[in-house]
């Protein structure tokens, strides 16, 4: 299951260009932002984000996932305006 929690966190941190600037931006801890990467990546089964250069890039993977979860987090916010 995909919590849209960690899809936010996601896209955050690639807008944002890191961990640390992305947990500025949301108001969570840097250990939270990155559980929530480590747990969607554990939840999707693929390693979304390449730690080891800096500032971090994207994996294949993640450049697939990423379009899905802007689109994701977008369909959240208009079925919840919708109510």
């Amino acid at each position: 299951m995909i919590d849209l929690e960690r899809v936010a966190t996601f896209i955050a941190v690639v807008k944002c260009g890191g961990f640390r600037e992305a947990a500025k931006q949301t108001g969570l801890s840097q250990p939270t932002v990155t559980q929530h990467i480590k747990r969607l990546e554990q939840s999707l089964q693929a390693r979304l984000i390449d730690r080891a250069t800096m500032p971090q890039s994207l994996t294949l993977e993640g450049k697939i996932f990423f379009p899905y979860a802007e689109q994701l987090l977008r369909t959240s916010h208009k079925a919840t305006a919708a109510l």
